[in-house]
């Protein structure tokens, strides 16, 4: 499939969207889209920092599959708000619980300190990434600070 993910939010009740292998590399999302998503699969594609900062925009997201995207590092500013045309911020990811982003080729540090920033997340799939050490991190204020690395013991 060759799909955009803007078509389906003519759909404004569905909670999951299973939308795996559609070469997604960049969308078009508003926060007026997909209302009532709980759940969005965008395994084996091929996202970009601007689609998962746009994917971050969905209110009710609450689990978002990364599985297999390439995916090299993750949009530092991926918690921060957005701001729209008419200057109203908009919260990204405010709900995630759940993220995979296993079968990807991350490496960098820095990933922890964008993730440490999403305040909700519960689970969180790393596996099969290029990650060989875990840096301890200290929250100061709303910001993240690195503060030594730790290696990953087998």
């Amino acid at each position: 499939n060759e799909l955009k993910l803007e078509c389906l939010s003519s759909f404004p009740c569905v909670r999951e969207i299973q939308f795996q292998f559609n070469k997604l590399h960049k969308t078009k999302l508003s926060p007026d889209h997909f209302r009532h998503l709980d759940t969005l699969d965008l395994s084996y594609n091929k996202v970009s920092h601007s689609a998962i900062l746009n994917v971050g925009l969905i209110e009710k997201l609450r689990v978002l599959v990364l599985t297999a995207n390439e995916i090299k590092t993750l949009p530092s500013n991926m918690a921060y708000p957005a701001v729209d045309e008419e200057k109203q911020l908009h919260k990204r990811f405010a709900n995630l619980e759940e993220l995979y982003l296993d079968n990807n080729h991350l490496c960098d540090l820095s990933t922890f300190a964008t993730l440490g920033a999403l305040k909700k997340l519960k689970y969180l799939n790393l596996s099969k990434n290029h990650i060989y050490y875990i840096p301890h991190l200290r929250v100061l204020g709303s910001a993240i600070a690195h503060v030594e690395d730790a290696p990953i013991k087998s």
